[in-house]
């Protein structure tokens, strides 16, 4: 269980909500690196890779229980509880869908993303880093005011754009090309949407940021 400082002798420990969004944001960076190392490595539609991920999802998962489990039962939160119950479950699903990357080359016996895939990856690896910042920063209010946060969740609009541009270009170029056959063309474009999905609901855990902000000025 992840908790915070204990408040006083004899009192129970507080949950630290910032400290577990920070390991849920945390692990999806990690899951970014993994998936994109493994693929230089080649080992891109291995078991060993998707059960790799597969073990860090898994602790994402125990945290984004953790934090619903408390969010249901403290009196007060630190910020507006549907809003960190979003916040929770977005990170959540950015995890699922690095996840299901691997999974999706392991049951296609895919070892390689078509083109435009690995510019992908990076910009989700970045946007993951930026996730990561801006949750460390979220648990100061005086980082609200200065910039930090909002550089940080600029930054991963920028990126999603970026990642959007790269997908359209991709799918674009993958139904143009004639040397490959149906199903070649149907496995490639299921791994560029699953990163294409990885990076929307890193935009959505921005935004869940941005408003828990708005909402708890």
């Amino acid at each position: 269980m992840i908790t915070g400082k204990a408040s006083g002798p004899g009192k129970a420990e507080r949950f630290d909500y910032y400290r577990a969004f920070g390991q849920q944001a945390t692990y999806a960076h990690e899951l970014a690196c993994n998936l994109r190392s493994a693929i230089a490595a080649g080992e891109l539609g291995s078991k060993e890779l998707m059960s790799a991920l597969h073990t860090v999802e898994n602790d994402a998962d125990q945290v984004n229980h953790e934090i619903h489990e408390h969010l249901m039962a403290d009196f007060t939160t630190p910020l507006e509880r549907d809003g960190m119950g979003q916040l929770a479950h977005v990170l959540d699903d950015v995890c699922d869908s690095l996840e299901d990357a691997a999974v999706r080359a392991y049951c296609f016996h895919c070892t390689q993303l078509y083109d435009g895939g690995e510019a992908m990856l990076r910009l989700l690896t970045e946007c993951t880093a930026e996730l990561v910042g801006a949750v460390e920063l979220l648990g100061g209010r005086g980082n609200w005011r200065d910039g930090g946060v909002h550089a940080c969740l600029l930054k991963v609009q920028e990126l999603e754009s970026c990642c959007d541009e790269v997908f359209v270009n991709s799918l674009h170029d993958l139904y143009g090309n004639t040397a490959l056959d149906p199903e070649q063309r149907r496995i490639a474009h299921a791994m560029l949407e699953s990163l294409e999905c990885a990076m929307d609901q890193a935009e959505s855990a921005a935004e869940c940021i941005h408003a828990l902000m708005a909402n708890n000025l």
